[in-house]
Parts: C-alpha cells; structure tokens; sequence
C-alpha cells in the first residue's frame, strides 16, 4: 500500500518520563491486566484519522480533557509515524503553552529520538521550542495547527477554502494519508465507531447522509400560495389559441409564396408571348434557309454534271485505245503461234541445209560412177573418193559448227526481247499501280486524318458555342439571383436582429413593468401586513400579547415570528412558567424586538411603505408609457421584416426560375454535347465505311497487282518456255543432222573401204550397193524439192520477225499505259460521284431536318397559344416583355414553370383555406375568452360573407403583438410558481441518486468482504424513501413539465403538464409553510443475514444486535464496517488501521477469518487481550504486554518476555 501507518509513539506521555514506541504495521495486540491502559493506548488510533480528541476520553480520565490527560506537560507529544508512498512522515500532537488545547504538527521524517530529545538523550525538547529545533534540524514542518477540523481536512485528502486554502492545498500535497485526487472523508467515524463496537440506525443514517449530501440536514420548499388555482384555466383557453400560431406562420408563409408565384405567373406569360413571336420568327427563317439550300443543291448538280461527262469521255477514249493496242499484241501472239503450229523454224534451218544436201546429192552420183568404172583403177579412185569425202565431211562439220553457234546467238536476242518486254511490262504495271495506290493512300490518309479528329469529338464532344454561351449566361443569371437572394436574406436577418432587438426591448420594458408590478405588490402586502399588525384581529397572538402581556416586548417579541403574531387560530392563555424558551434559557439581551412591539415604529414603517407604494405607482405608469413606445417599435420592426420576407420569397421563386432555366439550359448542353457524339459517331461511321472501301480498293488494287504481274511473269515464262523449246527443237535437229551425217560419213566411208576392197577382190560391179546408192540419190533428191518448197514461206517468216514482232513491246507500253489513264479516270469518276451522292444525300437530310424543324415550330406554336390561355389571369409582366428572346425560355421549361406554378397557386389557396378554418375554430372553441371576442370584433368588420384570405390581416394582427399582454401575465405567474418547486426536486432527487450510488458501492463491498463459514450472506440495503413520499409524484412532474418548458426555445409558456401538474400539487401544499424534508429521515436502512442457511431480516440497530450470537453480531459489523471503509475509500492505495478491543468472544477460527477479510481489505487490526491464547497471539507480528508503570514490554510465543 502507498499509505501506511507505522508506529505509534509517545513521549512523555502514555508513561510519564518515557519514549514508548508501539509498531502498527502488519498488526499488533496488547496484553495485561485490565487497567493499566490497553484501551487508552487503542483509542488514540483514531485521533490519527480525525477524530475530535476529546471524544476519546472516558471516565478513566477522571473528567481531564484530552490534553490534561495525554499531554499534560509541555514535554508531552504524541507521534504518529506513516508513510507516503516512499516518504515516511509524522503527525505531532502537543499541548497549547495553556494547556488547555491541542496543537497538530506535520514533519517530513521518521521518528528519531534526536527530534524530540536534547543531545543528552535524556531531557526532552519543550514544545514552544520543537518547531525551531527541527528547522535547525533543516527539516520539512509545519507550523502548529490548532484547529481539529483543518487537521482532518488535511490528513483526509480535502483541500479548504477561504483565505488559508492555498497554504492547506500545500499540506495536503505534503501530508495527506491519501493521494491526489482521493479523499477519506468521515473516515474518522467509521474507525471509532469499530472501536466502541456498537451503532445504531441513526448514526448510520446521519453518517450516510454526512457522506453524500454537503450543507444542512434538511431540503425544503417554502413558498406562499397565492392565487394560482385559476392560472390552468387561463392557460389552457390561451394555449389552445397560441397551438394554431405554426398553422398562422405557415398562412403567411403560404400567401407570400403565393404572392411570388402569381408576381413569376405573369413573368411566364410575358415570356410565353416572347417565345411565340421567336417561334414565328423561327419557322420564316426555316423556309427561307429551305430555299436557298435547295437552289444551291441544283447548282452544285449541274456542275457535277458536266464534270462526271467529261470524266466518261476521257475514260472512254483511254479504254478504246488500250483495247486497240491489246489487240495487236494479241494478233501478233496468234501469228507467232501460227507459224510455230507451222513448224516454220524447223523449215527454215532445213532451208539452210540445201547446199548440203545437194552436194551429199552430187557425192553419190560419184560414187554411182565409180561403181560402174573400169576396175583397174578401182583403188586409185576410191582412195581420192575417200580422200574427197573426208574433205566434204570436215568441211561441213565446220560449216554446220557455225551454223550452230549463229542459230545460237540468233535466240540470245530474242530472249533478250523477252526479259525486256517482261520488264518494261512490270515497270509499267507497278509504276501504274504505284500512282493509282498512291492516290488511294493520299486519300485514306485524309480519311484517316479526318477520322482522328472525329475520334476526338467522339471522346470529347462539345456543345455548340451558343449553347454553352446561353448556358453560361444561365449561370451568370443563377449567381446573380443567388446574390440577390443573398443580399435579401442579410437584409432580412438584419432586420430580424432589429425586430429581436426591438421584441427584446419591449420584453425587458415588459419585464420591468412586471418588476415594478411586482415591487409594488410586495410593498403593498407589507402595508396590509402592518396595518394589520396596527389593527390585529380581537383572536389574533398579538392583540393577545398587547391586551394580556405587555410586557411581551422584552421577551416574546424577540423570538416570535411575525406570521404567527397575526394568526387566529392559536388560542392563546397566561401559564405560569420560567422565563425559558422551552426550558432553553436565551440571552434575550443580544435579540432585537420584532417591530410589531413598536406601535410607533409600526406607523413610520408603514408611512414608509406607503410612500414607496406611490413612487412605485408612478414608476408604473412611466413604464407603461415606455412599454407603449416599445410596442409600436417592435410592430414597426415586425412589420419591415414582414415585408422583407415578401421581398426574399420573390427572390426565392426568381432563384428557383432562374436554377430552372440554368437546369434547362444545362440539358441543351447535354442534348448538344449528344448531337455532337452522335454526329461524331455517324461521321466516324461513314468515314470507317470510306477507309473500309478504301482499304478494299488498296487491297483490290494490289491483289490486281499481283494478279497482273503473276499474268506477266507466267506469259513470260509461257513465253520463254516457248523459246527455249524452239531454240532446244532446233539445235536438237542441228545437232541430230550433224550426227546423222557424222554416221552417214563414217558408214560412207566404210561402204567405200568395203566396196575398194570387194572391187579390188572382185572386178565386176557390186549390184547391191548400187542400189543402196541409187536409194539414197533419190531420198536426197526428194528433200532438196521439200527445200525448194519452202523457200519463200521460210523468207515470209523471217520477214515478220525482223519488222512484225519487234513492235510488240511497244504496243504492249502503250496499252499499259492507255489501262493506266483509264483507271486514273475511272477512279476521278467514282469519287465525283460518291461526291455527288453525299452532297445529294445531305442536301437532303438538311431539306428534311428543316422541314422537321418547321413542323416542329408549328407544333410548338400550337402549343404555346394553348399556354397564354392557361395564364391569361395573370398580366404580362411589363419588364419581361421588354426583354429580349433568351435561348432558354424554351416551351419545355416555359411549360413546365407555369404547370408548376400554377399547381402552386392551387395548393397554395387551398392551404390558406384550411388553415384560415382551422385558426376560426380554434378563436371560438370556448366562449367569454379574448379570443372568442377578438374574433367576433374582426368578424363585424370584415362582414360574414368574408374570404379566408381576408382573415390574414387579422390573424396576423393577433399572433404578432395583440396576444402578448395575456401571455405576460401567464408566464409571470408560472415563474413565480416553479422556481422553488424545480430546486426542491433538484436537491430530491440529487440526494436520492447519491442513496442508491452509495447503496450499491456498500452491498459490492460486503460481498467482497464476507468470508465467514458460518455466515453466508450479509446484505445492506440503503433505501431512499423519497419516492414513498406522498406529494413526490406531484413534485416529479411538475419538475418534469418545468423541464419540459426549460427546453423549449423563446418566451413560452409551460406545456399542458405543468398546468396538470400544478392542480395535483396543490392539494400537498401548506398555505404558510409549503413542504419540508429532513434528509435523515429520508433514508431507511435494512438488510438480512443468512447464518448457517437461516435468513434473519433486521430493520434497526436492536434486530442487528440480536440477529445473532455476540460473537457473530459482533463479526456481522465488522464486515458493515468493512463496507463503510471501502465506500469512503474507495481505490485510494491507503491501509487502514483499526482498534478492536477485546475479541474474546470469538472463536479462533472467527478470527483468523476477520483477520484474513481485514487483510484483503487492506485494514490493519490493532487489538488487546487481558488474557489471550497463545494462538491468537500467534496471529499478531507484534506482541506487547502493558506492565505496572505501563511499561511496553514485548511478548515472545513460547519465550521469555523481555523489555522493548
């Protein structure tokens, strides 16, 4: 724990002469015979926690004070040694220098013999000299402290007030038993009441109320009953008219909002009219707009026209001459396969072999001859016939050797011509293609570069300029209305600060009135009261004291109340008795007579009163004045600020129009901004179909690319193919010729060897061989006609090939080039007429979109004649005629404005009707009241027959200002009646929660504490009895219903429960004295204990006592106690020592329980036996015994005793 008690020590003191030191902590008990001073020793712990010392002292003391007996010389101290927290400190007590007081001294230090000792050890420091002595000792320490109850605030954690509030913050800081923010209040009662082990209910019900309530014992509610019982009447016949003010607020609300609407009614209508002549305006321009785009649309026809003739004749003139060109080539390949079905070149190469075969022709004709010639010369002539032919044969190998090389080098030309021609038709094709593609690209990329900005619309689109100007400028307007509204509104609050100030003047004026009418009535009760003392009633007190005792104004004048002086009703007669009050003497000398012993005293004070009875008159009527000057201020200022809420709800319907036109205006923008996303979109759409095609006819165009080129390449190789054929065919006849011959020359020159040696062998003719000779005569013979034949074919062929085929190269360019121009145009033509159709198609989309246009301001027209029919009942607002066509006055908004205006106007009458019935009921709901009577002067005036329009002057007349005065002397009266009543609940119910708070805080503590075998259950309950009470339910809802009243804003009255209230309460109210309550009596304690499973109920200090054994009973307020202790305690760090004298009625089992619930509740158990068994003794760390000359000695379980 954080604060501990250590060590009581005493200086000559408990034992004359000498230091006895009595350690605390943990524990201690006391032993001896009875009288040598066990209880004096036990009963000084309490003074420690604040105890009044000299409630201490008993008949042991002989009748000495405490001072006479503990502290009888001016070396006498009693030391309280305790520690705080890690600070061990000392609480002195010493004697005044007379002896007959106690003085309180606090010193930051453990007890050492040297504080209080001379240096000899022996002699002891006088207490006029300690405080000295110790600051030489340079120790912390207050100066004395005479004053019981500034000790206990201070050992007790509270911090005072007054003057000397600092200096005990300051050593409550340094010395309290009980940290910051902790206090041990009426601790003092609790630890002593555990040492005289007894109590009773109404020590406990006073130490309760001790604990929870500061200030007197008692609540109570005096007030004087006056005339209230007709004010619920009054109040409730007001009330029930005043209900109906929200219903007249929202009248007038209702009709300056129908006042707006009818003022922007007419505004409609002059725009309506303003729309219907833009509509005609606008349908003009539509027909003529019709007619010129028409006219221009003709125009752009006729040049299209011309341009798309001139495009197909020159397109015509280029496919003409290319199909001409074509033709030749084609004619010229015909005739090239002509001759080639004709197998011309094989002709013409056996054209060129003719001189060959007319010498092979001749060379037989030899050797025909030399077979039939003389034989002896047979040898001679076939060696120069073999001779010969090997000559021929050389001779024409060599020549057909150069015939080969030149029929040879005759194809390389041609496949020359060939590769040329392929070529230059490639060149021509892809030059062709890459002008046509380039055009197509140029084109795509426009339409790609068209399409990205479209693109950009598409993401982004934007409304047109004017529609965003108008929209904008609806903005402007917005703003500029918000201003307005803005600068209305700041007028209107400014004049409501008026008019409050000026309502607020003439409440005070009003209040002040009431005051003086107040001030007034006091004193003219006071008149009445002394005139009534100067004239008393023949059965009054006082007419009784003059006429029977009069000498009653030395005695009973001075104690008397003046109430009762006047009173009937007390019969009074003489007695014989003391001169005492109740058997109290007075010191009457110190009191003043009432005044109404003085006769004479009574006439001036009543001239007095009376004198100020009349200033208060005229007060009054200057009041009254004053209030009239007021009143015509503050209906001024109502009256400005009326007319200025009529100027702000103008302005609000202005707003509310002009947010409507800026709504619509903002939807033009958005229908704007989707018209461009949808333009952009169809545009994006058609441009994807002209990129699409485009992309086609690129693609087309290259495919016809390759198409063509793969014609090209493959006529080539057709071509080329052919050639190397023909070239292949002839050099393989050539080469085959030649092999021929090289065969015919070898068998030649073996027939002629064969036939020189069959001649040589034979000399007659070889018959066979002659005719193998004339054979082969005749077959040469027939090929030299075949030659001969084909002579001048041959030469026609040779003729078309050298100036025939050479020129068709160049046809061929000219029909490439021809297609080329050709396309070219075709391609102008299809975009001059795609131009065309999509300069068609949107002229006609435009003439269709106008005449949609112009049907739909038709429409429109139609439309808004049908409007100004609809407000033809409200004016043409001059201003808005004059104003010019705004975009946004469309016929949607226009429409849409006037329906709902118009709905306004219905539910706005609609509303004044009710409301009007309404508030007539409510004025004659009870009859002879100031309503019923306002109503029917009005009514009179107004005449029967009167439109509920017409009543709101009237109305507004009565909930403005004509009611006030009623409802001022309402509130005035109810005031006065529920400030006491409210207070006295106040402090009721404030006392009741603090009951059950504590109640509750006792019962968890004895739960906590309770730990004995035999007893299982110990409850305590502090009951508040307030609620029990007779007049508490009239008390609690009058405070409820002033609550109620409290809460509502303004000067209003009650609500309907006080006045209920008031009439229940009435009946519990004393005329004089109205309604007291003592706290004690307020509380009732009561609780039951449940020993060894049998509940006994105990509901007073005596069922306590016998609810059972002592020893029990005993242990039972121990744990009463215990509660009590950790309620005043509650989570301070503090140990607690208590003082229980003599335990010996209870078991050892009982105590070591006590001892152990003390220990959990941190309470230390100081104790004192005359005889204790050494098992009790056992339970103690500290033993002493108390031996003659009350020697301290120390007592050892089991050993010898020995001197401390």
């Amino acid at each position: 724990m954080d604060f501990q008690l250590q060590r009581l020590i005493l200086i000559d003191s408990f034992s004359p002469g000498r230091v006895v030191i009595f350690p605390l902590e943990g524990g201690a008990v006391l032993t001896g015979r009875n009288g040598r001073g066990k209880t004096s020793l036990l009963q000084l712990l309490p003074v420690f926690f604040g105890e009044n010392p000299n409630r201490i002292v008993g008949t042991e003391t002989n009748r000495l004070n405490f001072a006479g007996y503990y502290l009888p010389r001016l070396t006498s101290y009693i030391l309280f040694e305790y520690r705080r927290r890690d600070v061990v400190c000392l609480m002195a007590m010493h004697a005044s220098e007379s002896g007959e007081e106690i003085r309180y001294r606090f010193v930051r230090s453990a007890y050492k013999p040297e504080l209080f000792l001379q240096p000899d050890g022996r002699n002891i420091i006088s207490s006029r000299d300690i405080y000295a002595h110790l600051k030489r000792l340079d120790l912390i320490c207050s100066e004395s402290i005479s004053s019981v109850a500034e000790y206990r605030a201070i050992i007790q954690g509270k911090t005072g007030t007054g003057r000397d509030r600092q200096r005990q913050r300051s050593l409550v800081a340094d010395f309290a038993f009980v940290g910051s923010g902790h206090h041990l209040t009426h601790i003092e009662k609790i630890v002593s009441g555990m040492f005289l082990r007894r109590t009773n209910f109404e020590d406990l019900q006073r130490m309760v109320v001790s604990c929870i309530a500061e200030g007197p014992g008692q609540i109570a509610l005096s007030t004087e009953r006056k005339k209230i019982e007709s004010w619920p009447e009054h109040y409730e016949a007001y009330r029930e008219v005043m209900q109906e003010a929200p219903r007249m607020e929202d009248v007038l609300a209702t009709e300056m909002r129908l006042l707006a609407s009818e003022a922007e009614l007419g505004r409609l209508h002059a725009r309506l009219r303003r729309l219907h002549d833009h509509l005609e305006e606008a349908g003009r321009r539509n027909r003529a707009n019709r007619e010129r785009l028409t006219q221009e649309a003709d125009e752009a026809e006729t040049v299209a026209r011309r341009l798309i003739e001139q495009l197909e004749g020159e397109r015509d003139a280029a496919r003409r001459e290319a199909e001409d060109r074509e033709g030749r080539v084609v004619a010229l390949q015909g005739q090239d396969r002509d001759y080639a079905k004709c197998d011309l070149p094989a002709k013409a190469k056996r054209v060129a072999e003719e001189p060959r075969l007319r010498d092979e022709w001749e060379q037989r004709n030899q050797r025909k001859q030399a077979l039939l010639g003389q034989q002896q010369g047979i040898s001679v002539r076939y060696d120069g016939l073999l001779l010969e032919q090997q000559k021929r044969f050389n001779d024409e190998r060599e020549r057909t050797q150069r015939e080969r090389t030149l029929l040879e080098q005759g194809f390389s030309p041609r496949f020359l011509d060939l590769e040329h021609a392929k070529d230059q038709a490639l060149t021509v094709l892809r030059e062709a293609h890459r002008q046509a593609r380039e055009q197509l690209d140029q084109r795509l990329r426009a339409v790609l570069g068209e399409e990205g900005g479209w693109k950009e619309k598409a993401r982004n689109p934007q409304a047109a300029p004017n529609i965003l100007a108008a929209h904008q400028s609806k903005r402007d307007a917005v703003a500029q209305a918000m201003k307005a509204l803005e600068e209305a509104r700041t007028e209107q609050q400014r004049l409501e600060i008026l008019r409050n100030e000026a309502r607020q003047a003439f409440e005070e004026q009003e209040a002040r009135l009431g005051q003086l009418r107040g001030q007034r009535q006091k004193q003219a009760d006071r008149l009445q009261a002394l005139r009534l003392q100067q004239t008393p009633g023949p059965d009054s007190l006082l007419y009784f004291l003059r006429s029977q005792r009069p000498d009653w104004v030395f005695d009973i004048a001075k104690v008397v109340r003046e109430d009762i002086l006047v009173r009937e009703d007390l019969e009074p007669e003489l007695l014989n008795a003391l001169p005492s009050l109740y058997g109290i003497g007075v010191d009457l000398e110190r009191l003043d007579a009432h005044l109404a012993a003085d006769e004479q005293g009574l006439q001036r004070e009543a001239a007095e009163v009376e004198t100020r009875l009349h200033s208060a008159d005229a007060a009054i009527a200057e009041a009254g004045v004053e209030l009239d000057k007021r009143n015509q201020r503050r209906e001024a200022a109502q009256q400005a600020l009326a007319m200025q809420e009529a100027e702000v709800q103008r302005q609000v319907t202005q707003r509310q129009s002009a947010q409507e036109e800026e709504q619509a205006a903002g939807k033009q923008v958005e229908k704007s901004r989707k018209e461009a996303a949808a333009q952009a979109q169809a545009t994006l759409a058609d441009l994807d179909k002209q990129s699409a095609a485009l992309r086609g006819e690129l693609q087309t165009l290259d495919q016809k690319l390759r198409d063509d080129e793969g014609e090209r390449v493959r006529r080539y190789t057709s071509e080329r193919s052919a050639l190397e054929a023909e070239r292949k065919q002839l050099l393989d006849l050539h080469d085959h010729a030649q092999a021929e011959r090289k065969t015919v020359h070898e068998g030649q020159l073996l027939e002629m060897q064969q036939e020189k040696e069959e001649a040589l062998r034979s000399a007659g003719v070889n018959t066979e061989a002659l005719g193998r000779l004339e054979k082969e005569i005749t077959d040469l013979e027939r090929q030299l006609q075949e030659t001969r034949d084909w002579r001048e074919a041959v030469a026609q062929w040779r003729l078309w090939l050298e100036q025939e085929w050479p020129r068709r190269d160049g046809w061929t360019q000219e029909a490439v080039a021809a297609r080329r121009t050709e396309a070219d145009k075709k391609a102008e033509l299809v975009k001059l007429l795609a131009e065309r159709e999509a300069a068609r198609q949107r002229v006609q989309a435009e003439v269709a979109a106008l005449d949609k246009e112009f049907n739909r301001l038709a429409r429109e027209q139609d439309t808004v004649r049908q409007r100004l029919v609809h407000v033809a009942a409200y004016p043409p607002d001059a201003e808005a005629l004059g104003q010019a066509f705004d975009p946004a006055w469309t016929l949607e908004l226009l429409a849409q404005q006037a329906n709902e205006r118009l709905r306004e106007v219905t539910r706005e009458l609609e509303t004044i009707r009710k409301h009007i019935g309404e508030i007539k009921r409510a004025f004659v709901a009870r009859r002879d009241t100031p309503p019923e009577q306002f109503y029917d002067a009005h009514r009179q005036a107004l005449g029967p027959d009167a439109s509920e329009r017409a009543w709101i002057a009237a109305f507004k007349s009565w909930f403005a200002s004509d009611h006030d005065q009623y409802r001022r002397t309402l509130q005035v009266e109810a005031n006065q009646i529920a400030g006491a009543i409210v207070a006295f609940h106040r402090d009721m119910e404030t006392f009741h929660r603090k009951v059950q708070q504590f109640s509750r805080e006792l019962q968890q503590s004895l739960d906590d504490s309770l730990s004995f075998e035999s007893i299982s259950r110990v409850t305590v309950q502090i009951v508040s009895v307030i609620r029990e009470l007779e007049y508490w339910h009239a008390i609690d809802g009058m405070a409820e219903a002033h609550r109620v009243w409290l809460g509502q804003e303004g000067n209003e009255l009650p609500p309907l429960e006080f006045a209920a209230t008031l009439r229940d309460l009435l009946s519990h109210w004393e005329v004089r004295e109205g309604i007291r309550a003592e706290l004690a009596s307020l509380i009732r304690i009561q609780g039951e204990v449940v020993e060894n499973g049998q509940t006994r109920v105990f509901r007073k200090a005596a069922d306590l006592e016998r609810v059972s054994s002592n020893g029990l009973s005993y242990l039972i307020l121990c744990v009463i106690f215990i509660a009590f202790i950790n309620r005043i305690r509650r989570h301070a760090q503090v140990q607690v020592v208590w003082a229980l004298d003599e335990l010996k009625d209870l078991d050892i089992g009982n105590i070591e329980a006590l001892l152990a619930t003390l220990q959990r509740n941190a309470i230390t158990l100081v104790s004192a036996f005359p005889d204790p068994d050494v098992d009790v003794l056992r339970l103690f760390p500290h033993r002493f015994s108390i031996e003659e000359g009350r020697r301290l000695v120390e007592v050892r379980v089991m050993e010898e005793s020995e001197d401390v």
